[in-house]
């Protein structure tokens, strides 16, 4: 189960961040992309999100659609964006949309605005740990996106909302995890080696090769002074804390060579899980593409 525990107002955090998310601005604008694939519409969404974040993602789907279909949300590994529609287009020719979302500040569209105090070095994630209000939290704010991506696709027409799945790797995977925690009705998803789970046991046993959070230690605290206050600050976005929530079925895949995400943090956050579930292990993989077959 893992030895992160879970803040005592852990439910308020997220109560009060759903709130506040509900208060950015409703909607969405789509602008239609040209393409040369006739049985399929393609288009660059955006909506608003915490901090007036601009979130873009590519959404698709079939064209002539006659009865409402089911729908998928796609988050992508860290740094990187949504790519093009070609690895979608499997889903939508069997129609099923497609949402994908470029994940703030990194290899996308999405714009970023922030305010916060504190190092980014070597990466996003240690983003608003020294900060005193935790709300700036990196992790935070990409959960609180998901979430409003998923809710977008569940608003559309044209999509039948208790039919909608989600997909995502490492970075991809803990939104994927924490996005189904905080939307009622999503049906499957399929996680793939997530990342931030069981976060105290990353930190103090270095279970990671990320470098942000050890270099955080090594360059800004060399004896661990503030060890504590951040293993609290970021048990408020630890997905073995989320967990419990989900109502979804659930395919998660481990590859046991992981050294980006420890099998034992995944396996904290996938214990926790009640819903149906099952986990597909991969011995002789890491936190590679190959894996994604």
């Amino acid at each position: 189960m893992g030895i992160s525990s879970k803040p005592d107002d852990f439910d308020k955090f997220w109560g009060d961040s759903l709130t506040e998310l509900e208060n950015t601005k409703q909607g969405y604008t789509l602008k239609k992309i040209e393409t040369a694939e006739k049985n399929i519409e393609q288009f660059d969404l955006y909506f608003e999100s915490t901090y007036g974040a601009q979130i873009h993602c590519l959404y698709i789907r079939p064209k002539n659609i006659k009865y409402k279909i089911p729908g998928i949300t796609f988050f992508h590994g860290y740094g990187s964006n949504t790519r093009g529609p070609f690895q979608y287009l499997p889903y939508v020719y069997n129609d099923i949309a497609v949402l994908a979302m470029d994940i703030r500040g990194q290899g996308g569209l999405s714009t970023d605005p922030w305010d916060g105090v504190g190092s980014t070095k070597y990466g996003q994630f240690i983003r608003g740990m020294q900060d005193e209000d935790i709300r700036k939290l990196f992790a935070r704010n990409i959960y609180l996106d998901g979430v409003k991506a998923v809710k977008t696709l569940m608003s559309m027409d044209e999509i039948d909302e208790t039919r909608i799945g989600i997909n995502g790797k490492s970075q991809g995977g803990a939104i994927t995890i924490a996005a189904t925690s905080l939307v009622e009705g999503v049906k499957i998803i399929t996680p793939t080696y997530p990342f931030m789970s069981d976060l105290k046991h990353v930190l103090e046993d270095n279970l990671t090769d990320a470098d942000e959070f050890m270099e955080y230690f090594r360059r800004v605290d060399p004896k661990h002074e503030t060890e504590k206050d951040i293993i609290n600050k970021l048990s408020y976005v630890d997905i073995s804390n989320l967990a419990d929530r989900i109502t979804a079925k659930v395919h998660w895949t481990l590859a046991i060579l992981d050294e980006s995400c420890h099998p034992s943090t995944q396996f904290a956050a996938y214990n926790k899980i009640k819903s149906q579930k099952e986990m597909i292990i991969y011995p002789d993989y890491a936190h590679e593409p190959q894996l994604l077959f």
